[in-house]
C-alpha cells in the first residue's frame, strides 16, 4: 500500500505523509503511479489532437493547391510543386 500523499504546507516539500505538515481539508493526491498514467494519456491525446489539427490543414492546403494548379496558374505550377513537396516534409515531421 502506498503512503498517503498529501499536499504539503510549504510548496517546496510537495507532498507530506502526515497531517501534521499537511494543507488542512485538501483531499489526498493520486499515486505516483497513476498520476505518471494521467501524465502519458494527456501526453498522448495532445499529441493525437496535434497530428488531427495538422491533417486538417494538410489536406486544406492540398486542395488550394490543386485549384491552383488545375486553374490558369501555369507561370507558378513549379511553386506549387515546391510548396506541396514542402507540405510532405512537414507531414513526415508531425
Amino acid at each position: 500500500m502506498d503512503e498517503p500523499r498529501l499536499l504539503a504546507l510549504r510548496s517546496e516539500f510537495g507532498y507530506v505523509d502526515r497531517t501534521i505538515g499537511a494543507m488542512a481539508d485538501e483531499p489526498e493526491a493520486v499515486s505516483e503511479a497513476e498520476q505518471r498514467v494521467m501524465t502519458q494519456g494527456a501526453a498522448a491525446l495532445a499529441d493525437l489532437l496535434r497530428r488531427q489539427t495538422w491533417i486538417e490543414a494538410r489536406d486544406g492546403i492540398r486542395a488550394s493547391l490543386a485549384l491552383l494548379d488545375l486553374a490558369v496558374f501555369s507561370d507558378v505550377s513549379r511553386d506549387l510543386r515546391a510548396i506541396d513537396r514542402l507540405v510532405e516534409r512537414l507531414d513526415a515531421r508531425l
